[in-house]
């Protein structure tokens, strides 16, 4: 048998996050309210005018399996959520480096990246803040994941078992950026609460902090919280530990060895680490391989 080797792909997803064909975002407003003939647009909140085709068109999601992934063995599935101007292959892969981040853990993970606003300044989380797509949204992914990998292993592991191995598969979801919008749409109408055991913001508390106190404080037998951030998040974060401390939710300042459930870890970063830098140096580098490796398995 040939040694296997990491798997990685882009692929059409029907439950994506875009396009939104029916034009409506969070609570039934409007998303496009801008035409140029058949084209529809979206001004964001600086003013700019994206249009449809060319930032909020594109289905695709990337797909990573690393070459230890073991079917056998209980997975992982790390949804990653990227930033503003973004592409899956130039910055989640080749910049960000996450698939190889992910194979690094050695935590029996895979990758499931979706492409949000195509390259462009905005934090849509699309479909995803419609009620239960984010679970249909993983159960797509568990399906296309079975495919990837049994064509790599030839038949070698049985079909139903790699297919339950993705669909139990716990989720860790990991935003960077302008990714806190769609992770928060994910946490409170995903319809996947119940198989969310981490969420890691690098430098993404720009809004919500409430809604991640709440969503740990009914977690926390369950799921642990861990915030990075440099000055531009930092007033949302000491925001978030007045909020969990009310809770009675203790929090940490800095990463504890073991990210066990309902641990919370707020993690300033010092003053030579850029914003564009956090998903590859932050703490330390490659800091998505460090916190999963904390995360253990589930």
């Amino acid at each position: 048998m040939n040694r296997p080797r990491e798997l990685l792909t882009v692929e059409p997803f029907v439950a994506s996050p875009f396009p939104l064909r029916q034009g409506r975002g969070a609570g039934g407003r409007p998303f496009f309210d801008q035409r140029a003939g058949t084209r529809r647009g979206r001004t964001t909140r600086h003013g700019e005018v994206f249009w449809e085709d060319e930032t909020y068109g594109d289905s695709r999601v990337l797909l990573s399996i690393p070459a230890a992934f073991d079917a056998r063995r209980p997975a992982t599935l790390v949804v990653f959520m990227h930033g503003n101007r973004a592409q899956l292959e130039r910055d989640v892969v080749r910049r960000q480096h996450l698939p190889r981040q992910i194979g690094d853990a050695d935590i029996n993970a895979v990758l499931v990246a979706p492409q949000f606003a195509f390259d462009a300044p905005d934090s849509s989380a699309g479909r995803f803040a419609l009620r239960g797509v984010f679970r249909d949204f993983l159960a797509e992914a568990a399906q296309q994941l079975g495919q990837l990998y049994h064509a790599q292993h030839d038949g070698a592991v049985h079909v139903p078992l790699k297919r339950q191995s993705f669909q139990q598969a716990s989720v860790i979801i990991v935003a960077y950026s302008g990714g806190y919008c769609p992770a928060a749409a994910a946490l409170t109408v995903g319809g996947a609460l119940s198989r969310v055991r981490g969420v890691v913001l690098l430098d993404a508390l720009y809004d919500h902090e409430r809604l991640f106190a709440d969503w740990l404080h009914h977690r926390r037998q369950h799921a642990f919280l861990v915030s990075a951030y440099t000055h531009s998040t930092r007033p949302r974060n000491v925001r978030l530990r007045t909020l969990l401390k009310e809770r009675a939710q203790s929090c940490t300042l800095g990463l504890t060895s073991r990210l066990a459930a309902g641990t919370a870890c707020l993690v300033p970063l010092d003053g030579t680490v850029e914003h564009a830098d956090v998903v590859t140096r932050a703490w330390c580098p490659d800091p998505v391989t460090d916190v999963l490796r904390r995360a253990g398995h589930a």
